[in-house]
């Protein structure tokens, strides 16, 4: 048991250090892997620069369990914050986006690697620079990236494609003059990676089409899926696998847009949303560990939604029509931790004024979860222990024993393994808590579903406030996710909810949140700022404008919407006032 135990420690404490970006540079933030076996969840940091093997051997530096995968399966060569891929002529075969690898490949940010029945999702952060026609994959990765910060501030189409060829007489290089390109690299797996030129005489979607019909008639066969920003991702990384997505569901010679790879759980009173690959994988991890009845721990930072994940084992187990009943354990004393958990018998303290079944006993057949586990007291934890392993409690200030039949799921944002070396957390307890781990990642690392709550919160927020719908246009879209979310879900559906109560205008603007982020002390905002925004040049013109729109619109919310008072205050003729409030979208009493 102690060196299943030492196991556990080192798997917290590796998870721990990736996820909260290791030891180095709080601004150097590493590339990872999220790995999913069968029965539980690691996080593996990579080096920024050598060799990573994965496989089943005791030599291989990520260790998968996979009676599927080969002592060396495969390796991840990392060059600063690129990365390739290679398969070392295992016996099964490694994929990627559904495509077996036979070649090395250069990995994208949120790539899915099969090996077996081991899923393994690879994370980097953002960046880069470069330009021209034809390019290394990295190059054009690159020169992608700095075309979207251009886009954000002028506002133009700007859309990717992906081409899996299934009959080519000649390379890639010989044939992709004759396709509507802005940029392109081959892409060792499905073809061509490219960026369509924006032609404003032409759709560019109709001469890609027209372009898939004379490679056809020259024997080539094409499928195409395409992917535009911002609608699907405001990141190189986001619109290439989006891209890549579509292809693979693409008829011959068709070209079949990206669809939203978002998914609903159910969880009765509420729903999560999925549209990030790692949390895809958490919840189908989630959805095999309800069926067994194996303890959980759920790590990440806070706001991540921790408890939704502890409600959802709840949901997805044979205990699901019995109580789910949480406690926040940093919100109680000792004394009152040890009562909620285990009850108490009349007269045992003062207050005591009645019998009180405690959380273990109420939720008899169903779940307990321990929220913030690493704050109970190290007595209490010893009580904890005692009552899990003999399946029976005390209430305090009684004397007899009483079953209890419950599942426990705890969380914490603490590193488990440093407070169990320190003394503050019982080495056993943590064991009996981690017959499961999982680790929720931050919602700076999970871009597909910022963008995809951004606009779920924006229409909750105004459907409960009765106004129109905020339109999200590209440049806020690429605020919200240059900005790292140190509180998480529940951060930005705080920011969001603040803009549409606060500002009356059609769109959600990039100062808008700003403003509040700026207001915030907890956000971190203009530390954030100042580490992740480059200062840009936007056309002076949409400055204005932005500036018109705000000035009119914090006028009309301090005339109470008359728009003559409103006029007054900015020294401007109303009917001025009235054609700019007409431009902006903006309306009055």
């Amino acid at each position: 048991m102690a060196e299943q135990a030492d196991q556990v420690e080192t798997l917290l404490r590796n998870t721990f250090a990736t996820a909260s970006g290791g030891k180095g540079s709080a601004s150097v933030r590493p590339c990872y892997l999220a790995v999913f076996e069968e029965q539980g969840q690691f996080l593996f940091q990579l080096p920024l620069e050598g060799e990573v093997v994965i496989g089943r051997g005791e030599e291989a530096a990520v260790l998968i369990h996979d009676p599927l995968a080969s002592r060396r399966h495969a390796r991840i060569v990392m060059r600063g914050d690129t990365a390739e891929l290679s398969d070392l002529g295992s016996q099964n075969g490694t994929r990627v986006a559904g495509s077996k690898v036979c070649e090395p490949r250069p990995l994208l940010s949120g790539d899915l690697i099969e090996i077996g029945q081991t899923a393994l999702v690879f994370h980097r952060p953002r960046g880069a620079i470069a330009a021209g026609r034809r390019m290394p994959f990295e190059a054009l990765r690159a020169w992608l990236d700095a075309q979207l910060q251009q886009a954000v501030s002028s506002n133009d189409p700007l859309r990717v494609v992906s081409l899996r060829v299934e009959q080519a007489s000649a390379p890639a290089r010989q044939w992709c003059s004759d396709l509507p390109f802005r940029a392109w690299c081959e892409d060792p797996d499905h073809g061509v990676l490219a960026v369509l030129d924006v032609d404003p005489t032409l759709d560019p979607i109709d001469r890609l089409k027209q372009s898939l019909r004379d490679q056809a008639e020259k024997g080539r066969v094409l499928h195409a899926g395409t992917a535009g920003f911002p609608e699907d991702g405001t990141s190189a990384d986001d619109l290439l696998i989006a891209a890549r997505q579509a292809s693979m569901s693409a008829g011959p010679g068709e070209v079949t847009p990206a669809a939203p790879v978002v998914r609903c759980v159910d969880l009765g009173a509420e729903q999560v949303l999925l549209a990030d690959p790692a949390m895809l994988r958490v919840y189908d991890l989630i959805e095999r560990l309800g069926r067994a009845d194996l303890p959980v721990l759920i790590l990440g930072e806070t706001g991540t939604g921790k408890e939704l994940a502890a409600r959802a084992v709840h949901v997805l187990s044979p205990r699901e029509s019995h109580p789910f009943v949480a406690l926040n354990c940093a919100a109680l004393t000792e004394t009152m931790v040890e009562s909620e958990l285990f009850g108490h018998e009349k007269g045992a303290f003062t207050g005591a004024v009645a019998r009180r079944i405690g959380l273990l006993e109420a939720a008899h057949g169903g779940t307990v979860f321990l929220d913030e586990v690493a704050e109970l007291a190290v007595p209490t934890q010893a009580k904890l222990l005692r009552a899990l392993d003999t399946k029976r409690i005390m209430r305090v200030g009684g004397g007899t024993e009483h079953p209890i039949d419950v599942r426990v799921v705890a969380a914490t944002n603490r590193d488990l393994a440093t407070e169990v070396q320190a003394g503050r957390f019982r080495r056993d307890l943590c064991f009996r808590l981690t017959g499961a781990v999982l680790w929720l990642p931050p919602l700076r690392d999970r871009p597909r579903e910022l963008a995809a709550l951004t606009s779920r919160f924006v229409e909750q927020a105004c459907g409960r406030l009765g106004r129109e719908a905020m339109t999200i246009p590209a440049s806020t879209r690429d605020r919200i996710a240059q900005h790292p979310w140190p509180g998480n879900v529940r951060e930005l559906r705080n920011v969001i909810e603040y803009c549409a109560a606060a500002f009356p205008g059609p769109r959600l603007e990039p100062w808008q949140v700003s403003q509040r982020l700026q207001a915030d002390p907890a956000s971190g905002a203009p530390a954030a700022a100042a580490a992740i925004e480059q200062p840009r040049f936007r056309p002076l013109e949409q400055e204005v404008q932005e500036l018109e729109s705000a000035r009119l619109s914090a006028a009309l919310e301090a005339s109470q919407g008359n728009q003559t008072r409103a006029a007054a205050l900015l020294s401007m003729p109303l009917r001025t006032f009235i054609n700019k409030m007409n431009r902006y979208g903006l309306r009055g009493a």
